[in-house]
């Protein structure tokens, strides 16, 4: 298994993290977190939860 390492859209830092919501490589450093996932910025960290996070589940197929 090989990993991508990216840079940080923020400060440059190598990072093997995404934003959750928009997938921007983010690193531990400029990184938010809420529930184990990481945000680039409080917008999407806001955007996740919430009635947007409730809605999604019935984007997801039954299975």
């Amino acid at each position: 298994m090989s990993f991508v390492i990216m840079r940080c859209t923020m400060c440059g830092r190598q990072t093997l993290h995404r934003c959750a919501q928009c997938q921007r490589p983010i690193c531990t450093q400029c990184r938010l977190t809420r529930h184990g996932k990481s945000y680039c910025s409080p917008d999407h960290r806001n955007h996740d939860a919430g009635l947007a996070r409730w809605l999604r589940r019935f984007e997801q197929p039954w299975g």
